[in-house]
């Protein structure tokens, strides 16, 4: 009422429940409360992580999963780790793609259902998230249709995608607030991101990007990169297994969705680290059915700190 934002208003209701929780009162003015809930969501995205990995891989591969979103997820490097949508949209997705996973491996039709219905939820939440989960939604929904061909589940899945949108449009409208929610949300969003259409003010982001955040990047966390490399050089899409199929479009989704705000702040990245995390542990499993040992040195390799240069 007092001032917009372009976001999507599920993150105030995150941050109306961290700091509904108990003792948070006894803290006014403190920005505890929203970063211990976005630690938890953290927690949860790597404990989603290990799930996605199938139970037959090696434990180095396994674990690599949650250790990679770990370090991706608190790079010391300007703002990426901080308490903001990015966070939580990593956890919402993480699960939507455990539950299509589930879905699309279980036989029985009643908790193949429930886990679509679930996936589409989740997806929802993410959407109502963050934008640009719009992509990832996209390549989910294209995932569990080639799989199932079954309009009936499809539309399951896209009225799970609905609903939680769907309340905050809801309660939006009985506010009177629908049409300020869809301008700033989306229109005054859009326009947000057109600044960067100058040919100028594109040329000085891409300019700090290559010169500053990208060393950084590399320099970091370059062991997932050539794991993640050399999975996805050995994935078909027709003949792999599913979690390498989700974890190829996952990642796709992922960097148009970094890449759509045009900012590309360092923060914006976080929201590809899960599917990163989850292809470099693939690379390691690969590594592993060729060497255990080599497997398992490339999953738990040490990283070095892109600022001090030390493991």
């Amino acid at each position: 009422r007092e001032a917009y934002c372009q976001k999507p208003p599920m993150v105030f209701f995150l941050y109306r429940l961290a700091y509904a929780a108990p003792g948070a009162k006894a803290r006014p003015g403190s920005a505890l409360p929203a970063r211990l809930l976005a630690a938890l969501f953290s927690c949860a995205s790597m404990v989603l992580l290990f799930l996605l990995t199938p139970a037959g891989w090696g434990a180095a591969s396994r674990l690599c999963a949650p250790a990679a979103f770990a370090a991706l997820s608190v790079e010391p490097i300007g703002d990426l780790f901080s308490a903001n949508t990015e966070v939580f949209l990593c956890a919402f997705l993480s699960f939507a793609a455990l539950a299509l996973l589930r879905a699309l491996s279980e036989e029985r039709k009643g908790p193949a259902l429930l886990w679509l219905s679930a996936c589409g939820v989740s997806c929802g939440a993410a959407l109502a998230t963050k934008q640009t989960a719009v992509w990832a939604v996209l390549a989910f929904g294209s995932l569990a249709a080639w799989k199932t061909r079954d309009r009936r589940r499809l539309g399951l899945f896209a009225a799970g995608v609905a609903l939680l949108p769907a309340v905050f449009a809801a309660y939006f409208a009985a506010r009177g607030g629908l049409h300020d929610l869809l301008e700033q949300a989306w229109t005054r969003n859009m326009d947000y991101a057109s600044l960067l259409l100058e040919p100028s003010a594109l040329r000085q982001q891409l300019q700090w990007f290559t010169g500053t955040l990208l060393p950084l990047l590399l320099r970091g966390d370059w062991p997932f990169y050539l794991l993640t490399a050399f999975a996805l050089a050995g994935t078909r899409i027709r003949s792999a297994e599913p979690v390498g199929v989700l974890a190829a479009l996952w990642l796709a989704a992922s960097w148009i969705g970094v890449c759509a705000g045009l900012y590309l702040f360092p923060h914006y990245f976080l929201q590809a680290a899960p599917p990163l995390a989850l292809c470099a542990a693939l690379g390691a499993q690969r590594l592993h059915l060729k060497s255990a040992r080599l497997g398992a040195a490339a999953a738990l390799s040490p990283r070095v700190c892109p600022r001090c240069g030390f493991p």
